[in-house]
């Protein structure tokens, strides 16, 4: 028997653990939390049998619509997906937008990822048309409620853009994978590899414009961290020396700015005279230097002299 457990199931000071009834909401949260776990692991029908439960009890004591149901019901959705049962998933995706669209509000993040889920099955099944409106849906949804720079965004852009181009829309497309590479170029560090993904997303999107030269570069560009990486100065700065730098322009607020006005590790004057950073040498280290001697104990003053 467990230390501290008495008998009968009593926990410390005599008090009986409190135990869940097979009706319980908080089983049924339980119950989902375990078939996230077992959907990581691949077990997938073990999964979806844990989340049927568990919807069933969300559904009989705290109602269809309530916020937990809704969010059980999604997760049995994207698991039936996974499964290959996409027909049954979308239906029934279909069905909870249309349950949710009156009961969540605006800024609820479940609206969007309904949504993104909709779309993904429908995409799966070959339906990019009529899954681009959900896309565009669900990047106005996330950016009212996290504002325009959040790193979230990045992924909405990113899957926008990947059905956009499906769809033939070449230019919103090419705009998106911009949009979200910006925000992963603001947000993370140099070496993270989802930039990796939207340089190669971005080449993607020059390709299908037949922009090859472009498109090899950006590629390039996914493994070399430091690219793209750049401040920009306004052009009433170029002429102070150095210019005074800044950080980078809120994402869709930057102001136009002077093809001169990028720099990327020099200093830029007047007239663009390239103006090297000076290496600081050590007096051991010049040509003509004598090599430094110590001074002989007799040169040394006494200690108290």
């Amino acid at each position: 028997m467990a230390a501290g457990a008495g008998a009968g199931g009593r926990a410390r000071g005599g008090a009986r653990a409190p135990r869940l009834g097979p009706s319980e909401p908080g089983l049924a949260n339980i119950l989902s939390s375990l078939a996230g776990v077992l959907q990581s692991r691949g077990e997938l029908l073990e999964s979806l049998l844990l989340l049927e439960r568990s919807v069933e009890i969300l559904d009989r004591e705290l109602g269809s619509v309530h916020v937990d149901a809704l969010s059980a019901k999604l997760n049995l959705a994207v698991i039936k997906d996974d499964l290959g049962r996409t027909d049954e998933a979308i239906a029934s995706l279909r069905e909870l937008v249309a349950m949710a669209e009156p009961v969540l509000a605006a800024t609820d993040p479940l609206r969007s990822s309904l949504l993104a889920a909709l779309a993904y099955a429908l995409g799966r099944r070959g339906q990019q048309a009529a899954a681009l409106p959900l896309r565009r849906r669900v990047v106005e949804l996330d950016e009212a409620r996290l504002g325009p720079d959040h790193l979230e965004l990045a992924t909405d852009d990113s899957a926008l853009g990947t059905t956009e181009l499906a769809t033939g829309e070449l230019a919103a497309g090419l705009a998106s994978m911009q949009r979200a590479l910006a925000s992963r170029e603001a947000a993370l560090p140099p070496s993270d590899l989802a930039l990796a993904d939207a340089h190669d997303d971005l080449a993607l999107a020059l390709l299908a414009q037949a922009r090859e030269e472009e498109a090899i570069a950006r590629h390039a560009c996914a493994r070399d961290p430091s690219c793209g990486r750049r401040r920009c100065v306004t052009d009433d700065q170029l002429g102070c020396d150095p210019p005074p730098l800044r950080q980078q322009c809120r994402l869709r607020s930057c102001g136009e700015h002077s093809p001169a006005a990028f720099i990327d590790g020099s200093r830029y004057v007047g007239g663009w005279t390239v103006i090297e950073r000076r290496k600081l040498v050590k007096a051991s280290e010049q040509p003509d230097a004598k090599p430094a001697t110590k001074p002989s104990p007799a040169a040394r003053p006494k200690a108290g002299g």
